[in-house]
């Protein structure tokens, strides 16, 4: 036949779908439950299987770990090309850049007793940075996604 499957032991199958089921159920508020979420549970055990079993023949493989820069697709047009999130974006993105200020702002933290001091250290140090005290915070937020170290 041209739909033909292998059989799936079906303790197996109806435990599993039983188990989506019952999650699904749980996490829905109202905790009712019907055909077309038992239904959709069994689809998803079936597939959960047929997966299983062609890890286990050895049949799937991990994807290979994707060469190049590591930066992100997009880009914030209306914010200057310095700012935190087009350091790390394909089109203005240089990583080596974004390591080394996320290295000095490790280094250099922001004072308990006066925050307005980092700011200009910062500037000195890159000055092509114009950053202020919320922009600084988004780049210690952001950057260690984006560094190797």
């Amino acid at each position: 036949m041209a739909n033909e499957q292998k059989p799936v032991a079906t303790g197996d199958l109806d435990e599993l779908a039983f188990a989506i089921f019952a999650a699904r159920i749980a996490a829905h508020p109202s905790k009712r439950g019907g055909e077309a979420e038992a239904v959709d549970s069994y689809q998803k055990a079936e597939a959960f299987m047929a997966v299983r079993a062609k890890a286990q023949a050895g049949e799937l493989k991990r994807p290979a770990q994707v060469a190049g820069s590591k930066l992100c697709d997009v880009f914030c047009p209306n914010l200057k090309k310095s700012h935190p999130h087009n350091l790390v974006s394909a089109k203005y993105g240089n990583l080596d850049k974004v390591n080394r200020i996320k290295l000095w702002l490790d280094k250099n933290p922001t004072p308990e007793t006066d925050a307005d001091e980092l700011p200009p250290r910062l500037q000195r140090e890159f000055n092509d940075l114009e950053w202020d005290l919320p922009t600084i915070n988004t780049a210690r937020a952001i950057f260690p996604a984006y560094c190797k170290v």
